[in-house]
């Protein structure tokens, strides 16, 4: 009997671990929650999870650019895709991202 039980508490474990963190619609409420005088906590996490998000691409975003105007793209991505915010945010903010600052090919001398 506890083998079967350990058996489905090791099944249990993979799949929560998986669950994802935070999707599109969660991060655009935060987002726009920033726009209100009450919603600073909520504009500090959607903040630093953008920046984190934007931190896996330290080579293609150009020299200079801030982080509100990470912000800025990823709310923009968010508002001009309504159909896709059930998506996980990681996805969407790499997204958004991707299409300002695209990546120059391998070799190229282009940043």
């Amino acid at each position: 009997m506890w083998r079967l039980l350990l058996l489905a508490a090791m099944l249990v474990v993979p799949a929560s671990a998986a669950a994802q963190f935070m999707d599109g619609n969660r991060l655009y409420a935060r987002l726009q929650a920033g726009k209100r005088s009450d919603g600073v906590v909520e504009a500090a996490i959607a903040t630093g999870y953008v920046t984190g998000v934007a931190d896996a691409y330290p080579n293609c975003i150009p020299a200079g650019v801030t982080v509100g105007q990470l912000v800025d793209i990823a709310l923009q991505y968010l508002e001009d895709h309504p159909e896709k915010r059930q998506l996980p945010a990681v996805t969407l903010v790499a997204t958004a991202i991707s299409e300002k600052f695209p990546c120059a090919p391998k070799g190229s001398s282009i940043k």
